[in-house]
């Protein structure tokens, strides 16, 4: 939809109020009380449709505004796996983290990349269970989705490095897949990882 005909649709329909209002005001005594009736009962239509229809915009404007923040924010996490970033403090401070991942909590409809250290000897976890996320601290900043949008789908997204090797928690055979809807669930989008590090997204199926 372009964004001037938006405009001039929305400043057309607030005239179009204005000019039946002043219609009504001015010439009430020359309608009965049905057309009257009938008058407000169109006008409370339109203007619920108008209503809706610019809710549903928002709606999908606020989940591809959060899907583009997802794609990022993951993007970002595999970025830190290629180049093996390294960890501050304790005894992981100036070695490259285990895994790099995106942990997503459903409960609280927040997100945000966390590191994976080792342990007390300087070990890694096992890739096929110790990689997901366990309390580690946020790596930067945590996301909340927007009210208008939830998400489900997968808990962890880990990128092994230096690859990187991709995992997936707490089942690895069901691949990275997180689906985003708006809240009556009419409009859905889907950022997915594959086993090879590949960032996508698209209409839900």
């Amino acid at each position: 939809m372009r964004k001037g005909w938006k405009k001039n649709k929305d400043g057309f329909f607030v005239h179009w109020l204005a000019g039946l209002r002043r219609v009504i005001m001015k010439s009430a005594s020359g309608f009965t009380l049905v057309e009257m009736l009938v008058v407000l009962g169109i006008t409370a239509m339109l203007s619920s449709v108008f209503i809706g229809y610019g809710g549903t915009i928002k709606d999908q404007v606020s989940l591809f505004r959060e899907e583009a923040k997802m794609v990022q924010v993951l993007y970002k996490a595999k970025t830190y796996s290629v180049q093996a970033l390294k960890m501050d403090g304790g005894i992981n401070s100036g070695k490259a983290a285990c895994g790099y991942g995106v942990h997503f909590n459903t409960t609280t409809r927040s997100y945000f990349i966390f590191l994976k250290g080792r342990d007390s000897g300087g070990l890694c976890p096992s890739a096929d269970s110790g990689l997901g996320y366990f309390n580690e601290e946020p790596k930067g900043s945590v996301n909340v989705v927007d009210s208008r949008v939830f998400f489900s789908g997968v808990g962890d997204i880990v990128f092994k490095p230096p690859k990187p090797e991709v995992y997936f928690y707490p089942n690895n055979s069901f691949g990275g897949k997180v689906k985003l809807c708006n809240l009556n669930e009419s409009f859905c989008r889907e950022v997915t990882v594959n086993k090879v590090g590949q960032v996508m997204s698209g209409k839900a199926d």
